[in-house]
C-alpha cells in the first residue's frame, strides 16, 4: 500500500530532483516544459509593455500595476495569451479573479495586471 504511494510521489517529484551531470558531483535542476523558457515570448520585449499600454484579454481591458514579482510555475496557471505572451493567474489568489500575470523576462518574473476602471471619467 505504501510502496505505490511512494512510487507515485517519486514520479511527481522526479522533474524537480537534481540529476548528476556527466556523472560528476554537480547537478542540474530540470524545469517542467510549462515553465517560462528562453523560447517563449516575454512582455518585456513588447512595445505595449514598455509604453505601459493597457491590454485586452477576455473581452476586458487590463492595466499594469505594482512591481514585477516572482511566481513559481506551480503557483500559476496559464489561462491564455496576448500578442503571443502567456497570460497567467496565480493559484493563491483564490477569488481575486481581477488579477492577471504576464511573464516579463526569463526567471519567472511576472508583471501583475488588474482590470482597468473608470473613475470620474479617468481611466486607471
Amino acid at each position: 500500500m505504501l510502496r505505490p504511494l511512494l512510487l507515485s510521489l517519486g514520479l511527481l517529484l522526479a522533474p524537480w530532483l537534481p540529476r548528476p551531470a556527466d556523472g560528476g558531483a554537480s547537478a542540474a535542476i530540470r524545469t517542467p516544459a510549462a515553465a517560462p523558457s528562453d523560447s517563449m515570448a516575454y512582455a518585456g520585449d513588447r512595445r505595449w509593455y514598455v509604453a505601459g499600454e493597457a491590454i485586452a484579454f477576455g473581452g476586458r481591458r487590463w492595466v499594469k500595476f505594482g512591481l514585477t514579482r516572482s511566481l513559481t510555475i506551480t503557483g500559476a496557471v496559464k489561462v491564455g495569451s496576448f500578442d503571443g505572451v502567456g497570460v497567467y493567474r496565480h493559484l493563491d489568489d483564490g477569488t481575486k479573479t481581477d488579477v492577471l500575470y504576464l511573464p516579463v523576462r526569463a526567471g519567472c518574473e511576472f508583471q501583475p495586471y488588474h482590470l482597468e476602471r473608470e473613475v470620474g471619467g479617468v481611466r486607471g
